[in-house]
């Protein structure tokens, strides 16, 4: 059964809240663990992004899915269903869809739609620097027409990308992205000042007993953690954090600091004049020796390539 507000999206019920509809299993959450919203906000990062509207007659269908990306869906024309984690619901004109997960789903022609115009919006994100929030998401979100500051500003946004996006100015694929990652940023910020998210359950209430240390961790990389002060930071033993944070994050506490560390360093590269030595110093380095050697190994490039990279990337060869 295809419906405008589901019934179930993958196990557990749905709710719509505030023009916002998801849904996904899981635990409590408590008031506390809102406070390391801020620094996982920040961790949202586009490294590739691609904008296109289509028009499509119907029968029509599309299936989608990507690893680390970050899927977004207007609808500008007719009406569409979108299925995902086994269930359908109903896009109709000025809704919006994002799907942050990347997981696989389908976009598809209801039995009495004439057709359908649709702005996509496709951005891979930093998945490692980003993984703490994508596990606070639901596997889709919708978000109704009739919520209008909202669509609103998305409108407006939408209308700055389209402006930009075909530019050959200086300068404006940084804005670009920028915009894209504001547009993301605005979306799940939306979301979770909902009612429903305040109140909803989630399926890994561990994730939330370590939001003291995620949040020390993105405000001060460069601070020589160990596992007995990041422990402290939760207020637990060595032992139960260790084992809590490898369990909820998929990978040890080191791991993860230097999977933020280096995320860091790629955006004062990117962004930044600052000096290999001082980039270096930021993400808790001695020197630009031991940074670079460990830059290298984390992404198979040396920062001063990366920068180089990036420089081309971003402004375009000067002429």
């Amino acid at each position: 059964m295809t419906d405008r507000a589901p019934t179930n999206i993958d196990i557990s019920p749905s709710a719509t809240a505030g023009g916002v509809t998801e849904a996904q299993p899981g635990g409590p959450v408590t008031s506390k663990s809102w406070e390391a919203l801020p620094d996982l906000l920040d961790t949202i990062h586009c490294e590739t992004y691609s904008f296109f509207t289509a028009s499509y007659a119907a029968p029509w269908a599309l299936s989608f899915s990507g690893q680390g990306e970050v899927f977004s869906y207007e609808l500008r024309e007719g009406s569409a269903i979108i299925e995902i984690a086994g269930a359908e619901f109903v896009l109709e004109v000025g809704d919006l869809c994002l799907i942050p997960h990347g997981k696989p789903h389908k976009l598809y022609s209801g039995a009495d739609s004439k057709g359908a115009a649709i702005g996509h919006a496709i951005c891979r994100v930093d998945v490692q620097r980003a993984n703490p929030l994508l596990k606070l998401l639901p596997f889709a979100l919708i978000f109704r027409a009739e919520d209008g500051a909202l669509v609103s500003w998305m409108r407006t946004m939408a209308g700055f990308i389209e402006d930009l996006r075909n530019s050959t100015d200086p300068g404006d694929q940084a804005i670009l992205r920028r915009m894209t990652e504001a547009a993301i940023i605005r979306a799940i910020q939306e979301y979770f000042q909902s009612e429903h998210a305040k109140d909803r359950t989630f399926g890994r209430a561990a994730l939330f007993r370590i939001t003291p240390v995620l949040r020390a961790i993105h405000r001060a990389p460069e601070k020589k953690w160990s596992v007995a002060s990041l422990a402290r930071e939760a207020g637990m033993s060595r032992t139960v954090f260790a084992t809590t944070f490898a369990e909820t994050m998929g990978e040890t506490p080191a791991q993860y600091l230097l999977g933020v560390r280096m995320a860091v360093a790629q955006d004062l590269l990117r962004s930044s004049p600052m000096s290999l030595s001082d980039v270096a110093w930021r993400v808790g380095y001695a020197n630009e020796g031991a940074f670079g050697r460990a830059f290298k190994r984390y992404f198979g490039i040396s920062p001063i390539n990366f920068r180089a990279s990036e420089v081309v990337s971003d402004f375009g060869p000067e002429t």
